[in-house]
């Protein structure tokens, strides 16, 4: 096990070489000058070309291509990120500042996903060709088609702006605001992204389990005079959730990096607003280090995926 999780660790260490490469370049053709933004002009012509030059040399844009990427690399791995355009403050700092509140909607997205697709992908399963199928299968088909942030339009729409259930934006701490207050703010943006999640989960849990249910040790568990719900919790739904857990842990990585729009729509203080933010600021540093650490962060999901796949199943081996 313990020399599994090492080899993986050295095959991270070139992938991320290879996402900061994509990710410095990327920037380096993006349309946009940060040392503008920073002036606050829209073109070289408000500003004399001295003061652009300092500028300009004070950030190091002046500096050839690979040289401002190795530089990047070298702070990179002694864990210096940078220092943002705009606020000047230390990239690894900020982010790790917002990344509570994101990693908060991402357990609190995924606890409502599994809520909602758990106990309808195993009805739609045991219900196989049924009424229940048929309503299962067609949710799942529409929240699958939906972009995650029109339901957090239409729950902002519904549940705040008409019925004021719930707040529309902001976070709510539970030392500060409490309990009740925390809840209320979360519900929506998670509920939102919960949605997505539930509906790929349903459709998953579903095709598992149908194939689980026709296997011969189901067969003789049920003659053997098992209740039915023994045989489905405790034999089936396990197995059924190996192939489950591969696409749950590739959500997860996207929910971390991929609720940009939602943490926006719901003014949520989290890494992805951060994201949106310094993109349209052109602040590089802010980016890069964020999309690293968010990089990172999908690798290590993916080894623990790994690692629970030895637990789901024994005669799985990891070396």
């Amino acid at each position: 096990m313990w020399s599994y999780i090492f080899k993986r660790i050295l095959v991270a260490i070139p992938t991320l070489l290879i996402i900061s490469f994509m990710i410095f370049s990327l920037l380096y053709i993006t349309p946009g000058d940060p040392v503008l933004l920073m002036l606050g002009s829209g073109d070289t012509q408000s500003v004399s070309q001295e003061q652009y030059d300092a500028v300009r040399a004070e950030l190091g844009l002046d500096k050839p291509f690979f040289e401002r990427y190795m530089d990047f690399i070298t702070g990179a791995v002694t864990g210096d990120l940078g220092t943002s355009y705009i606020t000047g403050e230390d990239v690894f700092d900020t982010v790790m500042m917002r990344m509570p509140a994101t990693l908060i909607l991402t357990v609190a997205s995924v606890l409502v996903g599994l809520l909602v697709a758990v106990p309808l992908g195993i009805l739609a399963a045991v219900k196989h060709n049924s009424i229940w199928d048929s309503i299962a299968t067609f949710l799942a088909t529409i929240g699958v088609s939906l972009p995650k942030f029109w339901f957090g339009l239409v729950l902002i729409i519904y549940l705040s702006l008409r019925l004021k259930i719930f707040p529309s934006q902001g976070i709510a701490y539970i030392d500060r605001d409490g309990l009740g207050a925390f809840l209320s703010h979360l519900f929506l943006p998670a509920v939102s992204l919960g949605l997505g999640l539930a509906a790929t989960q349903t459709r998953m849990i579903r095709s598992s389990m149908l194939e689980v249910l026709n296997q011969d040790y189901i067969r003789f568990a049920k003659s053997k005079g098992f209740k039915d719900k023994i045989v489905i919790i405790r034999h089936a739904f396990k197995n059924a959730m190996i192939p489950v857990v591969t696409v749950l842990g590739s959500e997860i990585g996207a929910l971390l990096g991929g609720a940009v729009v939602t943490e926006t729509i719901f003014s949520w203080p989290g890494v992805g607003r951060l994201a949106m933010n310094s993109i349209a600021r052109r602040d590089y540093p802010m980016i890069q280090g964020n999309t690293l650490i968010l990089c990172a962060i999908f690798l290590l999901i993916n080894l623990f995926v790994d690692i629970i796949y030895a637990w789901l199943n024994p005669r799985i081996r990891l070396n």
